[in-house]
């Protein structure tokens, strides 16, 4: 999978959570480590820190 299909996968996945599973930043590292087991794309940082990266900017927007 592309990174880049591979964060519309996540993002796509995380929203369709609901808001009280989806508040916290516990509860992204463990969706994140979920995905990061899930998803598998070529990256040169590890999955879990590219997937928290992706998911707090929009932890901070809600």
């Amino acid at each position: 999978m592309l990174k880049e299909d591979a964060k519309r996968y996540v993002l796509a996945k995380w929203w369709a959570l609901p808001p009280e599973e989806r508040r916290t930043e516990n509860q992204a590292a463990g969706f994140a480590m979920r995905m990061a087991n899930e998803v598998h794309f070529r990256a040169h940082a590890e999955r879990y820190q590219l997937i928290m990266g992706w998911l707090l900017k929009h932890l901070s927007r809600e």
